[in-house]
């Protein structure tokens, strides 16, 4: 039986909320769910209702979702609420991320290990 908690959660609109759940699997696999939930009847705690929009990754991939999340936010912020037209730097750093993640897994080295920052190269 799955086992989870309650982190965080926050009202994305007057009819849903953003709710962030952790949780570990039968296999003992820690995860951690993002997920959007509607609210049936406005004002009615408790009513919420889970949504298929959302996601659910294994905690060993939690640093790679932050930074990218970190990546975004100062993208935002570097240019208002706009995004740029070429956004060359920031192709650039996720092809660096994916290829670095790709010659990672082909070496055999744990997903888990030191990445380094904005998918740049150590070499």
């Amino acid at each position: 039986m799955e086992k989870q908690r309650l982190i965080s959660s926050f009202n994305k609109n007057s009819v849903e909320l953003i709710k962030i759940h952790i949780g570990q699997n039968d296999r003992k696999e820690s995860w951690v769910d993002v997920r959007i939930w509607y609210l049936p009847e406005a004002g009615r705690p408790g009513a919420e209702i889970a949504t298929k929009k959302g996601i659910r990754i294994t905690s060993d991939l939690l640093p790679h979702l932050l930074d990218g999340l970190k990546q975004a936010q100062e993208e935002i912020e570097q240019v208002g609420n706009g995004i740029p037209e070429n956004s060359v730097e920031g192709e650039r750093r996720a092809l660096e991320g994916a290829k670095d993640f790709f010659k990672k897994a082909e070496n055999g080295i744990p997903e888990n290990s030191e990445q380094p920052k904005g998918g740049e190269s150590k070499e």
